[in-house]
């Protein structure tokens, strides 16, 4: 098998497995239940229940699974590349935004669920964590798979977890994207970036509780890689989208690239410079609104500084 060979199959691994891995492992659970295997099957379930808030408790990395060949030849498929524009202290800890969502947020798992863009050599002393969606967590098996890359639960009490411990082995960055499912739906192809943003206080408040600073990061091409059908707001397409959204908290984008495999586009992911917060445990709206405003601000700046270099100049970011 050449080498484009194996950057392809990395790649459509990764979105089998975003797609079908999870609710596969729950029905071969299921139909191994009612066979000779069954008793393995319920101490698998003992298991799940016993170690049912380890995706809010730090989750359970290996590092070794995040150092995979796989990872480096699926980044190379694209290519994914991490931009640091300045360095962070390891006596700190971060929240980190990233956007824009894009389809898959490929970009937000190869620089911070795996080592394939060398995060570890780039911002030395730093544990990264990608924090997603809790239902990932409830598929048997997929979500043994899944904590081996450093993901936990996006929940609150998951996040400060995490960005509470001592900072004596190095410091702790948590990776939301705060845009989320609706954001995802927005994601086609071009030069308008759409940012949902405006009324995210949740990651604000999360930073200044936690007394962590606030790292904006922008990857440019992620909204590049598939193409959506027209969703545009008022569809009814739209409407069963953002009902979905709404019961379930997800979104079901329909997507295709070349079949199942994304189009071959660049994501270049720019870390922008922290923002110092002061640790404050009841803020107010005033307060978070605040800070809110000074992150859209260096969000901004940190797009147009690089929209350039890595997307075109007659690109344009679109907050709402």
């Amino acid at each position: 098998m050449d080498l484009q060979t194996w950057k392809k199959f990395a790649v459509l691994q990764w979105v089998l497995t975003f797609l079908l891995v999870g609710p596969g492992c729950a029905a071969i659970m299921l139909i191994l239940f009612r066979t000779s295997w069954w008793s393995a099957v319920l101490l698998y379930g003992v298991w799940y229940y016993y170690d049912r808030d380890t995706p809010r408790r730090g989750g359970r990395r290996v590092n070794w699974v995040r150092r995979w060949g796989l990872w480096r030849r699926m980044a190379e498929y694209f290519p994914v590349k991490l931009h640091p524009t300045c360095e962070l202290d390891p006596k700190e800890n971060y929240v980190l935004g990233y956007h824009p969502h894009g389809v898959l947020s490929t970009g937000a798992f190869l620089n911070f669920a795996t080592e394939a863009t060398e995060f570890s050599r780039k911002f030395p002393g730093i544990t990264p964590y990608l924090s997603v969606l809790d239902g990932h967590f409830d598929f048997p098996l997929y979500r043994e798979y899944f904590m081996c890359s450093g993901v936990i639960s996006v929940r609150k009490e998951s996040l400060q977890n995490v960005l509470q411990r001592r900072k004596t082995a190095g410091g702790q960055l948590v990776c939301v994207i705060p845009g989320g499912a609706v954001e995802a739906l927005d994601s086609h192809p071009g030069t308008v970036y759409r940012v949902h943003l405006r009324n995210k206080l949740g990651f604000v408040r999360l930073a200044m509780q936690t007394g962590s600073s606030l790292v904006p990061c922008f990857s440019f091409g992620e909204i590049d890689l598939f193409n959506q059908v027209n969703n545009r707001a008022g569809s009814p397409l739209r409407a069963v989208q953002n009902f979905l959204v709404k019961i379930f908290g997800f979104s079901m984008p329909i997507f295709s690239g070349h079949g199942l495999l994304p189009f071959a586009k660049p994501i270049n992911t720019v870390v922008g410079a922290p923002i110092k917060v002061e640790k404050n445990y009841e803020p107010t709206d005033e307060q978070a609104r605040d800070l809110l405003n000074r992150y859209i601000s260096d969000l901004e700046l940190l797009f147009c500084a690089n929209k350039a270099k890595y997307i075109g100049t007659d690109a344009r970011l679109e907050i709402v």
